[in-house]
């Protein structure tokens, strides 16, 4: 059973991201809002040529966390 804790769901948005081409360099969690039953989670990754801003949506789902990508955007 997962712990129902921020940083795990945390933990499991980055995994999910580092596996996405640009998913990688200088990690910067950017904002981290609660939407009513999620979290709504903007990190932006600093690769050596390009820098792109990803946004997670944590979900508690029963015994688990629900992690998803909503957006990839490159920002320079």
């Amino acid at each position: 059973m997962a712990e129902k804790t921020k940083a795990n769901g945390l933990k499991t948005c980055k995994e999910l991201i580092i596996q996405q081409p640009h998913g990688a360099g200088k990690e910067t969690i950017q904002s981290d809002v609660l939407v009513g039953d999620f979290y709504k989670t903007n990190i932006v990754y600093e690769g050596l040529s390009e820098v792109h801003r990803w946004t997670c949506r944590l979900e508690w789902v029963g015994s688990r966390w629900r992690v998803d990508i909503l957006e990839s955007k490159r920002l320079q």
